[in-house]
């Protein structure tokens, strides 16, 4: 199967799932882009539940079927607190597309949850909403280490 290689919707961008049936970007696509950040992947994402983020929150798959679904949300009382990815678009109604970062270096809009150092793993398990914390049992699923606390720099490794 040959990867997508031209994508008609800006990083930042959403569009509703009626848009989704005449724009080429479906939920599910991955994305790579370089940028002054080297190369960062990107999936596309359904919202979902309760909602209210901005750019660059962290959203979570909605628990049991987001993963397979492409569903996500930014309330981890309605997720299986596993991250996602972190939001490029402010999305406020659930149904609507937009891409959120994968891997490489972010800066977070909602501050991490907890003092963190360098190289902390950090996991959607126990955090506040739109956020990270540090992780504290063997069992937490991983998907960032925290780059610089003050600043809420992180280095996402969410799942594909």
């Amino acid at each position: 199967m040959p990867f997508k290689q031209v994508f008609e919707t800006a990083l930042d961008a959403q569009w509703s799932a009626d848009e989704g049936l005449k724009i080429g970007d479906k939920p599910g696509d991955i994305r790579w882009e370089r940028d002054s950040g080297g190369m960062k992947a990107y999936k596309c994402f359904i919202s979902s539940g309760a909602l209210d983020f901005v750019a660059r929150d962290v959203v979570f798959y909605v628990a049991a079927t987001g993963y397979i679904a492409h569903t996500v949300t930014a309330t981890l009382s309605e997720s299986s607190n596993v991250g996602a990815g972190v939001s490029m678009a402010a999305v406020t109604t659930a149904g609507v597309r937009f891409w959120a970062q994968l891997t490489g270096p972010v800066i977070l809009a909602t501050t991490l949850d907890g003092t963190t150092v360098a190289g902390d793993a950090l996991t959607g398990v126990a955090a506040v909403n739109k956020s990270l914390t540090i992780s504290a049992a063997v069992d937490d699923f991983i998907v960032a280490s925290s780059i610089v606390d003050a600043t809420d720099s992180i280095f996402c490794a969410f799942p594909f």
